[in-house]
């Protein structure tokens, strides 16, 4: 899935740098953890996808049912996502990791994996 360390540091600068565009809507409803990230620079991608492992080394597997599809391209701004894990038990410790999809079908990641507890 490529270096995400490497391309979370850049993708990390083109947020800072661009105007982020507001998450459209409320939350998604029902309870577990709500995830939420925001990108610049998505002219490549088509999409997202949400992967869950019970430690820091995975295994992971897909818990989006769905692609989570990218936002209009705009220079100079990021797109902001939300998705909400409503499968997560309740205290359970998790690790999560987007992962992308790009317009060429390849596949990458947008993040490492991040630990967060259910509630």
């Amino acid at each position: 899935m490529g270096d995400p360390s490497a391309r979370g540091a850049n993708d990390i600068r083109e947020v800072l740098k661009a105007k982020v565009r507001e998450i459209q809507g409320p939350p998604p409803a029902g309870r577990g953890p709500l995830l939420k990230w925001s990108v610049a620079n998505e002219e490549a991608v088509y999409g997202y996808v949400i992967l869950r492992g019970d430690s820091e080394s995975g295994p992971f597997e897909r818990v989006s049912k769905d692609t989570i599809p990218a936002g209009t391209f705009e220079e100079g701004y990021a797109n902001a996502y939300q998705w909400r894990d409503t499968s997560a038990v309740v205290g359970q410790t998790y690790w999560y990791s987007i992962g992308l999809i790009n317009k060429d079908g390849t596949k990458d990641s947008l993040t490492g994996p991040q630990r967060v507890v259910a509630k």
